[in-house]
């Protein structure tokens, strides 16, 4: 991916999630770690094709790999990877439709 500074080497396997940044997208590998890439989300979900993520909102695509819990009551997501927690916002929408992949 292309980066405002030149480019990076990506492993799928290790976003924990990704959010959109008006033309920009960042890639969370952590709470702390992310990069900020040069595409929208929209471009990035194309790329992603397959069953590891999902575009829980217009702003949001989660790495399903990572899920830990689903709150209908908050509409929001638990993702947990190296004992690191994160909750991140689920569209009303999509909840039901991310539910039935477990």
């Amino acid at each position: 991916f292309n980066t405002r500074s030149g480019f990076i080497a990506v492993n799928p396997e290790e976003i924990l999630y990704i959010r959109a940044d008006g033309n920009y997208s960042e890639l969370f590998y952590s709470q702390e770690k992310k990069e900020v890439i040069c595409i929208n989300i929209g471009s990035i979900e194309e790329l992603l094709s397959g069953n590891q993520f999902f575009r829980a909102s217009r702003s949001v695509i989660l790495n399903l790999s990572f899920i830990h819990r689903i709150e209908r009551k908050t509409r929001s997501c638990e993702l947990v990877k190296e004992g690191e927690t994160v909750v991140v916002e689920i569209s009303k929408d999509r909840i039901h439709e991310l539910e039935r992949f477990f």
